[in-house]
């Protein structure tokens, strides 16, 4: 959606977008409690072609944004860490078709058996270079479905504690739309510190924006309008935490980290913030929470 266009609303807009958003935030709530966390995309695990694409696409978009930070796009022969997979292994494929070394990855939820086979296939045939490289492939494929040692390792813990990678050597950190999810950021960024070394790269693209699929198109800053009494009270295993921009840059600088750059995906009209400032709960009104941004890539290098 292009959010470039929004204007300013008229004073009944905003309260009728706080009630219905304070209402859509509670119904939230309970329909998680009654069906847990389920998925972390809006389409199926079934929807082949659709998770092909997002899964190309997403690793196509970690590459671009790697390169234009320094130049750097190569993943030949690196160690890759994933933080939030969610339903399938598309992306650990692709890595490994682009010759990385190993691929490791950390879920709190147990959403990695929602694929079926047919899905690897059909990415295999699509991703592979030639024969070799197929059945190197599918040899992975293979070996995980057995749960047997080889070039991925996959990890699923509700604590989401990155201590299981200290022993290992960590070259990139990639996420997508997971960052906004974690009950503490601080802590993963902290753990992120202490298992890389000295010239890891961290690149995450971070959804700041409202999740709820109606609201989320005609007032992306919802989830903004409520104080922490009412906004904890409405949580649930997977809603977004309302860390802004300066958080993360604050966060990884203390975990060691340097030349952090914060890249706006999409963001709002600046009349439409300086409309908005005052309806939002106190905390996300001064200017430094750059409320215009709605999500964006955070890349970052351990010192």
């Amino acid at each position: 959606m292009d959010y470039s266009k929004f204007s300013k609303k008229h004073l009944i807009h905003h309260w009728y977008y706080y009630l219905a958003g304070a209402g859509i935030l509670a119904l939230n709530k309970i329909r998680h409690e009654l069906r847990g966390y389920l998925t972390s995309r809006p389409f199926s695990a079934l929807e082949l072609d659709k998770v092909i694409n997002y899964d190309l696409e997403v690793v196509t978009s970690w590459l671009t944004e790697l390169k234009n930070y320094d130049h750097s796009d190569a993943v030949a022969n690196l160690n890759i860490l994933e933080l939030g997979p969610g339903s399938d292994l598309g992306v650990a494929l692709n890595f490994l078709s682009l010759g990385a070394n190993e691929y490791f990855a950390l879920d709190k939820f147990p959403l990695i058996d929602q694929a079926p086979n047919a899905l690897y296939q059909k990415l295999i045939d699509k991703i592979s270079k030639n024969e070799t490289q197929k059945k190197y492939l599918q040899q992975e494929v293979a070996l995980f479905a057995k749960n047997q040692s080889g070039k991925i390792h996959y990890v699923q813990d509700q604590n989401f504690s990155l201590k299981h990678f200290l022993d290992k050597k960590i070259d990139l950190v990639v996420s997508q739309a997971a960052f906004e999810h974690f009950d503490n950021p601080a802590q993963v960024i902290k753990e992120i510190g202490q298992i890389s070394q000295s010239g890891t790269k961290v690149v995450a693209q971070i959804d700041m924006m409202t999740h709820s699929r109606w609201i989320k198109n005609v007032d992306p800053l919802n989830i903004y309008r409520y104080g922490d009494f009412y906004y904890q009270h409405t949580k649930f295993a997977g809603s977004p935490n309302r860390w802004r921009p300066d958080e993360y840059v604050a966060e990884f600088k203390k975990a060691g980290f340097k030349n952090i750059k914060i890249v706006p995906m999409s963001t709002l009209p600046l009349d439409y913030i300086s409309d908005i400032t005052s309806h939002l709960y106190q905390k996300f009104r001064p200017k430094e929470k750059q409320m215009e941004i709605l999500d964006c890539y955070l890349l970052a290098t351990k010192e």
